[in-house]
């Protein structure tokens, strides 16, 4: 059942449910307002640091803006959290984003640079704290020289309320999208997982039988995808969508992301449900908890759990374990 545009429920627009948005989401860099300076402007200079623990490095040394030498500065730290602090790829990649902007801003690369940088900003603090984390990384990790962010504060992220959909927007949004988006919206709204998480699935890690995923997307330090699971509905239009491929990929979901992101779009202005991936996250983190499953097992279903919890708790969180609370829980998103 997919309705017009025109014919949304005003009920639709209500906050029938409030979910709470988490701190620490993905920004973009374009935030601050550095005194008519064009944040694309070539810099004038960067740090290009010598040997690790040397003198040079801590001092670091200014050479002029060129090129090759700037794209393979950001390179070298890019590799430099992903290979030395096993960062994710999407937190190296929002990281250099803030390096960059900073070294093209134009302000001194010491304290009174950094504080000038972070007196321009002009989103939110949210975005703030993830400029503040990537300048500590540039700095004081990369550079070993820490004195140019010490004493900053991270700002305090409030929690923010989100209206979630109902189960009638629900249903009416899933019947607007194609079949594979069909297949892709029931299991992340059955899983909880994150989009980037379900897009990466390749075929092995799907157990359409036990309906267990294993997804390889997020694995920090501070978080550790264990197990995913999906209900009978996933499962049932995951077959349909996989008996009516024609390729051999082996990419589960093979997308291409303008497309994901016009084919969303278009079923949310058709349904008139507000519907993303993290909206359907957080519905289901709020249904699990409205199911009865502990806030610790919600967490585990959704990566939230540090590797020290899993080593002293491993038991709690076996695959047979989680499964069982899962499949207890009934959890239901069109039915």
């Amino acid at each position: 059942m997919c309705s017009p545009r025109a014919g949304r429920l005003a009920a639709d627009h209500l906050p029938r449910t409030q979910g709470v948005v988490g701190s620490n989401p993905t920004q973009s860099t374009n935030l601050f307002a550095l005194d008519g300076k064009k944040l694309d402007q070539k810099p004038s200079g960067f740090i290009r640091p010598s040997h690790p623990g040397s003198k040079e490095r801590r001092e670091g040394t200014i050479v002029p803006y060129d090129v090759g030498e700037f794209d393979g500065h950001l390179k070298e730290f890019g590799e430099f959290l992903a290979v030395d602090l096993g960062l994710q790829p999407l937190t190296v990649k929002e990281h250099s984003r803030y390096v960059k902007l900073f070294l093209a801003s134009g302000f001194p690369h010491s304290k009174e640079g950094v504080r000038a940088f972070l007196a321009a900003y002009n989103g939110s603090p949210a975005s703030k704290a993830n400029a503040i984390k990537a300048l500590r990384r540039y700095f004081r990790d990369f550079l070993g020289d820490g004195s140019a962010v010490g004493g900053f504060r991270m700002p305090r992220v409030e929690p923010s309320l989100l209206a979630l959909p109902s189960r009638e927007g629900l249903a009416r949004f899933h019947g607007c999208l194609p079949l594979k988006h069909q297949a892709i919206f029931l299991v992340l709204a059955s899983s909880g997982l994150r989009r980037a998480e379900v897009l990466s699935l390749s075929k092995r890690q799907v157990d359409l039988d036990r309906g267990v995923l294993t997804p390889d997307a997020h694995a920090g330090s501070t978080k550790r995808n264990w197990y995913g699971f999906f209900n009978v509905e996933a499962k049932e239009r995951l077959e349909e969508y996989l008996a009516a491929r024609e390729d051999r990929k082996e990419k589960l979901f093979p997308v291409w992301m303008p497309g994901f992101k016009r084919a969303w779009k278009e079923a949310a202005e058709r349904s008139g449900a507000h519907v993303t991936p993290k909206v359907l996250r957080f519905w289901f983190a709020n249904e699990m908890a409205r199911l009865g499953v502990p806030d610790r097992f919600i967490d585990a279903f959704q990566g939230r759990i540090p590797r020290s919890v899993l080593a002293r708790h491993y038991t709690d969180y076996s695959l047979e374990n989680l499964k069982a609370i899962y499949d207890k829980a009934g959890l239901k998103v069109l039915g």
